[in-house]
């Protein structure tokens, strides 16, 4: 399952939710609160050394770049569905 870690008011987590959204996906969501500094926790600060939101863990490994996680959920995507996706145009 994927687990995106996030703060809802965050415009990038928006943006990786849409996509997920988008492809049809479920995930689990871990707050990550800004306002108490939650983002510094050394725990956090392992899976994104920026210690930004939002960060998805996809197949055991953390995407922390929100541009990065429409192309590269795309490509799982194409992967994992081959010609279909690419006869739709999805996942380019």
């Amino acid at each position: 399952m994927l687990k995106l870690y996030q703060f809802g008011n965050s415009v990038c987590a928006q943006k990786v939710r849409i996509t997920l959204s988008e492809k049809d996906q479920s995930w689990e969501t871990r707050e990550v609160n800004l306002f108490t500094s939650e983002q510094y926790d050394p725990e956090y600060l392992k899976l994104n050394p920026k210690g930004l939101v939002p960060t998805l863990v996809h197949d055991g490994k953390p995407i922390i770049e929100s541009t990065d996680v429409p192309a590269r959920f795309g490509r799982a995507m194409l992967r994992r569905f081959g010609w279909f996706y690419w006869l739709l145009g999805l996942g380019r």
